[in-house]
């Protein structure tokens, strides 16, 4: 079953405009309601930059882990190679992973060492660590999706449709109702319906479904002798239904309306409450329910319907056998020109009957449906075609009409004053009337469209909406289609009735009022701009009318909404943590300097640094007068140089001399003679070797006989002669070492190299 109207339009972008910027969505509460909404490109990037923030932020807490995991560490006695590596790595490493990372490898170097349990400890915190913020930055797009997709309307034409006087004259009135009607019937068949598969965007409204407590198994609404059952009928409480969260009138717990409405409805007998009567359209079943005004006078009937015959003949003759037909269904309500008989008769409630005709509609199965009133005997049907004549048995109705009496309730409650207060559960006009009182306004202030104070506004914005979607409208809009049944429904032919049809009838009615009472609220905050339809609009002008209107709540995915309260903790919390990370070693070295805080420890962290120990690497090996030994930059005075690697022994390089040739220095390693023949003379103990920093002069090709390592506790400074072209080297033994194999030099004695 289709409702042939223009669709809810798919694309909230393209029809509703939405405001952008900041608000409260008083859902989450004032302080976690705060609102951020950005269209969706914005907020995409918005989500990424906070994906990013929070990881950056990551890296600034493992330098603050690392720092206090290093000075608590600090040991001024003397360590093993596990101690320096796990140090060094606690300075230098930049993120947690290549903390791990490295870790991983001196543990693994150092399996043999007693001392790892530190190491563990610092690649557990890590690992704490990685786990935490990774689990944060997934959390920090949850400052989007846990706000959802609600947005604020942002309001144009505030103001409500002027309700139809019942004039056929009306007809832009009547246009612009009859396609939202259907946009609502659509709303309802495709996004209400468990089985929708519609193509329509049912995440609008603020609720995308109202779900009211049905009783199926319910008693009469009149007195028992009027219905067909005592029990099984159906009756359907919304329970109370706010303004705010049902509807999407954005505003406080302390400012809201809570609705209800309660829809009851029964079969009704027939017997003893009709009557036939000739007419001009032939012999009519006359329903005796009341009394009813026409232009002619006074009736005692209700309703008139043709004979189950007459609405029979013309299918049943050779000419209509192949003709096209639906039922006929009317409504008629209490009113000022209808009067119910007393025995249906509601002081508390508005009643509704609506009258069912097949109005030559064939069965094909038997049914017990308590409104359809599906005969139980068949009557031959012939279908003619050119070559045969085929006969089927079919069911016609049992009766010429058959009636469906409702109660319609109406309940209005506020909570301006905090407290819960109710006015009675009756007739639209009465509940408004009893309820009037609690907003501080009557029922001709209301009729005045009085908003004189908030809760006046209040009532006059919300009421105009809930009691313009009659169900009754919607029986005039749809008639027969309005039906489920009308989805088994083929060329005048109900192949299938479910159990209780009527019952479902009902309940796709219901959820149709409540659509189209969804949409009356956005309508009231936007409507169309077509200056016909503005002349009948009842604009709202009034400040506090205004206000609500700016205060619709929808939902888009065109626009994403962020949670202010959410997006100010992180960055606020991780910008402060970021800025601790980058003053905490400024702060550091302002205390050591000016009160010598933690001397050792500010010290071992400083020296620790890349830098600072590739200096102490160079200048432990005599290379380089150095400056600023304990700042983030060490430096040398200009133009020196410094050692290379030596990669003679590619599984352990070492430094060299700069200028000093591989395969010199390789050679030097395998012999050191006692005498330099290469410069035709020998040095006394008494010459002066003139000192040269390193690279200052060409370094001539010689060999070294000493055959011991290259490093500083043999040799504990490399000089370089100037204008000699020779590299002088002091062999100093260390305590009881004993000079190389080959050497007969005194301890202290120079030699040239």
């Amino acid at each position: 079953m289709c409702y042939t109207s223009q669709p809810l339009p798919t694309s909230p972008l393209t029809y509703y405009p939405v405001y952008v910027g900041a608000w409260t969505n008083w859902s989450r509460g004032q302080i976690m309601g705060a609102t951020l909404t950005l269209p969706r490109r914005d907020a995409d990037l918005l989500i990424a930059f906070t994906a990013f923030f929070v990881a950056f932020v990551t890296t600034r807490v493992w330098r603050l882990i690392c720092f206090a995991i290093h000075r608590s560490s600090s040991k001024e006695t003397p360590q093993d190679s596990t101690y320096h590596q796990h140090q060094a790595i606690l300075r230098n490493s930049s993120t947690p992973e290549d903390g791990i990372r490295l870790l991983t490898y001196v543990l693994r170097a150092n399996k043999s060492s007693t001392v790892q349990f530190r190491p563990l400890t610092t690649v557990a915190v890590a690992a704490v660590c990685i786990i935490s913020f990774t689990i944060a930055g997934g959390f920090s797009s949850y400052i989007s999706t846990a706000i959802g997709d609600e947005v604020l309307v942002k309001s144009l034409n505030c103001g409500a449709m002027i309700r139809d006087d019942g004039s056929f004259d009306n007809t832009i009135i009547r246009a612009y109702r009859a396609e939202q009607i259907n946009n609502a019937a659509n709303y309802a068949q495709q996004c209400y319906s468990s089985e929708g598969r519609g193509l329509l965007d049912c995440s609008r409204f603020a609720a995308k479904r109202i779900i009211g407590n049905i009783d199926r198994n319910a008693t009469c609404p009149f007195q028992n002798d009027m219905c067909r059952n005592r029990y099984s009928n159906i009756r359907i409480d919304s329970g109370y239904l706010s303004s705010h969260d049902h509807f999407g009138l954005n505003s406080p717990s302390g400012q809201r309306v809570l609705w209800r409405n309660v829809y009851h409805c029964a079969p009704m007998v027939t017997t003893g409450y009709t009557s036939q009567k000739n007419t001009s359209f032939g012999e009519a079943t006359l329903y005796h329910y009341g009394n009813y005004t026409t232009k002619i006078g006074l009736t005692d009937f209700i309703h008139a319907a043709r004979s189950v015959e007459d609405q029979y003949s013309f299918k049943l003759s050779e000419e209509g056998t192949g003709a096209y037909t639906n039922f006929d269904l009317q409504k008629v309500h209490n009113s000022s020109a209808i009067f119910p008989i007393n025995s249906i008769f509601r002081e508390d409630a508005d009643v509704h009957i609506y009258f069912l005709s097949a109005n030559g509609v064939f069965f094909k199965n038997p049914s017990d449906d308590a409104w359809y009133r599906v005969g139980t005997r068949p009557v031959n049907l012939t279908f003619v075609s050119a070559t045969e004549a085929v006969t089927h048995l079919e069911y016609t109705a049992s009766e010429p009409s058959s009636p469906l009496g409702c109660t319609d309730q109406h309940q209005l409650c506020s909570s301006v004053s905090g407290n819960l207060s109710c006015g009675p559960l009756a007739s639209v006009r009465d509940a408004l009337a009893g309820a009037a009182a609690l907003f501080d306004t009557s029922f001709l202030g209301f009729a005045a469209n009085d908003a004189t104070s908030s809760p006046a506004a209040l009532l006059t914005y919300f009421f105009q909406a809930t009691s313009r979607a009659r169900m009754s409208d919607l029986i005039d809009q749809f008639g027969p289609t309005s039906l489920l049944s009308q989805k088994y429904l083929e060329s005048g032919f109900q192949h299938r009735l479910e159990t209780d049809q009527w019952q479902l009838d009902v309940m796709h009615w219901w959820d149709m009022s409540m659509a189209f009472r969804q949409e009356l609220f956005l309508d009231h905050a936007y409507s169309p701009t077509d200056p016909a339809l503005l002349a009948h609009r009842d604009n709202f002008t009034a400040p506090k009318l205004k206000k609500l209107c700016d205060s619709q709540k929808m939902r888009s995915t065109a626009y994403g909404s962020f949670s202010l309260f959410g997006l100010v903790f992180i960055f606020l919390v991780g910008g402060s943590l970021v800025v601790t990370s980058y003053l905490l070693e400024p702060v550091a070295t302002l205390l050591y300097d000016k009160k010598g805080y933690k001397r050792y420890q500010h010290l071992e962290w400083t020296s620790n640094a890349t830098l600072q120990l590739q200096r102490l690497a160079q200048e432990e090996a005599g290379f380089g007068i150095w400056s600023n030994c304990t700042g983030a930059v060490p430096s040398t005075e200009a133009n020196e140089l410094l050692g290379s690697l030596d990669i003679t022994n590619p599984d352990h390089p070492v430094l060299k001399p700069p200028g000093l040739e591989q395969s010199t220095l390789g050679d030097s390693r395998n012999s050191i003679g006692t005498s330099n023949t290469t410069q035709g003379h020998s040095q006394t103990e008494d010459e002066q070797s003139p000192i040269a920093t390193p690279g200052s002069l060409p370094l001539q090709t010689t060999r070294l006989t000493d055959s011991r390592k290259w490093n500083a506790e043999v040799f504990q400074a490399l000089k370089l002669t100037p204008n000699s072209g020779s590299v002088e080297a002091i062999i100093e033994p260390q305590g009881n070492e004993s000079l190389p194999q080959g050497t007969s030099l005194a301890q202290g004695e120079k030699k040239g190299v």
